[in-house]
């Protein structure tokens, strides 16, 4: 996987690649937008994205967060869906293709998440996410 620096200035945030080439960008006047009224737009976004990786979604949060400080996300449910998404991948339980097209895959994936029931595995994305939203000072 390639590094993926993130750089913000006054009108957006770059996603760099290491030839400095700018692989994705965001308005900040649209950081926080929402779905739903709750869930981080540009998180799950960029959850579809085959060269996000987790710290970067925090990363982001954290940016938007210092730049919308009274914006309505709740990272708490934002972040449930993109650690249950990382850790049935991890886990084995839930493949992903390799391709931005799998679009329909995520979204299954994501509602199998929200609707799954098993409280162990639940339970274990629940201590993940209150762990690294403390570390990322998130609330």
């Amino acid at each position: 996987m390639i590094k993926i620096d993130i750089t913000s200035d006054k009108d957006f945030v770059l996603f760099v690649d290491p030839e400095n080439d700018i692989i994705y960008n965001i308005n900040n006047k649209e950081l926080g937008d929402t779905r739903d009224g709750v869930l981080s737009d540009w998180i799950l976004q960029l959850l579809t994205k085959t060269w996000i990786n987790i710290n970067m979604l925090y990363e982001l949060a954290t940016i938007i967060s210092n730049k919308f400080p009274t914006n309505s996300i709740d990272w708490h449910s934002t972040f449930y869906i993109v650690e249950k998404k990382f850790y049935l991948e991890q886990t084995g339980e839930i493949l992903l293709p390799n391709s931005e097209s799998g679009f329909q895959t995520l979204f299954n994936i994501i509602e199998y998440g929200r609707n799954e029931n098993n409280d162990e595995t639940n339970l274990a994305i629940e201590e993940i996410v209150n762990k690294r939203l403390a570390n990322y000072n998130l609330k």
